[in-house]
């Protein structure tokens, strides 16, 4: 270790610089490695970990979370129920319409009178 140091001063000091980058970087990476591998291990063994900046356990209440889903998912399913009656109502007026526009059409055909009353040229289908 001692010959390393000697030998790093007689280097530049841009080298310097680099080196001592390089191992505050290592040191940091074998940190986190060991604070890694001790929070995870105590995560596996079941022991609740207490942290600052998360919230309590103890205020989330998961039953309210619950009820609140199943709410939405009823209103949700009652908006398309609703949602789907109005579109087949409308489907089946408009159908009837169209039914009864081609029976009282059937007899005399389609036509559009004109201001002269002629019903022929461009109006008729």
């Amino acid at each position: 270790m001692k010959k390393a140091m000697d030998d790093l001063k007689g280097r530049p000091k841009e080298e310097r610089t680099a080196t001592a980058g390089a191992v505050a970087m290592a040191i940091m990476a074998l940190l986190f490695i060991g604070w890694a591998f001790f929070f995870l291990q105590k995560l596996s063994r079941g022991v609740p970990v207490e942290t600052e900046w998360g919230p309590r356990q103890d205020v989330i209440d998961f039953s309210n979370l619950r009820s609140a889903q199943e709410s939405f998912s009823n209103v949700y399913f009652d908006a398309t129920e609703e949602l789907r009656k109005i579109r087949d109502e409308a489907a089946s007026r408009q159908r009837d319409a169209l039914q009864a526009e081609q029976n009282s059409g059937a007899s005399g055909g389609n036509s559009f009178d004109f201001e002269d009353g002629s019903g022929s040229g461009f109006g008729q289908f």
